[in-house]
This record gives C-alpha cells, sequence and structure tokens, in this order.
C-alpha cells in the first residue's frame, strides 16, 4: 500500500532536510550574526499548522496499520480512515506548496526588511 507521507518527495524535504542538522554549538558566531530567524522560520510557521496536521495523520496511520496487522478486522478501520485522510492531506500538501509568499511579502512589506535597513 502506498504511502502518502512517505512517497511525497516535497513532504520529505519538510519533514526530513528542511531543517538544518548541523550542531549550532559548531558554529555560534556564525548562526547568531548572519541568521533572520524572522526570515528563515516564516514560512515554516505560516504552515506549522498544515504540517501538523499532516504528521497527526501520518501517526494516526501507523498506528491503524499496526492494529490491522495484528487483529484483520480492524482493516476496514485502518481502509475507512485512508479515504478520508488522502484528500485531506493532499489538500493541505498543496497548500503547503503553492500558498504563503503573498502574505509573507505583505508582512515584509509592513514591518520592512531588516536585512534593507542593515544595508542602507
Amino acid at each position: 500500500m502506498a504511502n502518502f507521507f512517505r512517497d511525497n518527495d516535497d513532504l520529505q524535504y519538510y519533514l526530513d532536510e528542511g531543517i538544518d542538522r548541523e550542531p549550532l554549538a559548531k558554529r555560534p558566531r556564525a548562526f547568531l550574526s548572519a541568521r533572520d530567524p524572522k526570515r528563515e522560520f516564516s514560512y515554516a510557521m505560516l504552515h506549522a499548522e498544515r504540517l501538523t496536521r499532516l504528521l497527526a495523520d501520518e501517526a494516526i496511520c501507523d498506528v491503524l496499520l499496526a492494529h490491522a496487522r495484528k487483529h484483520d478486522h480492524r482493516r476496514a478501520l485502518l481502509e475507512r480512515y485512508l479515504e478520508r485522510a488522502e484528500p485531506r492531506c493532499r489538500f493541505l500538501h498543496d497548500e503547503i506548496t503553492t500558498t504563503g509568499e503573498r502574505l509573507l511579502r505583505a508582512l515584509a512589506d509592513i514591518h520592512g526588511d531588516d536585512s534593507e535597513r542593515a544595508a542602507s
């Protein structure tokens, strides 16, 4: 059975590689001086609720799959859940990958871009 979460390259990027895994202790000065948390995390924060809902659906599916493997009569419950979860997850995926840029630009215009101020 295909897994929407594990087979989707875009989601795997956000879940596996979207966060820099190099320990901060190795580069504290570079981290503190060259990073702009507002800019770097704004897109993730914009979609944090959507990502959380995707992760929750994945966790529920994992539990239901484990139950279905142990108790064959629970397979129908897993299938019903998947019928509802897959369209919802596709919608959330589309929202994550296609929305947010306009809002982030508008917020940057309202609050001003600190990097532009520092450069001038």
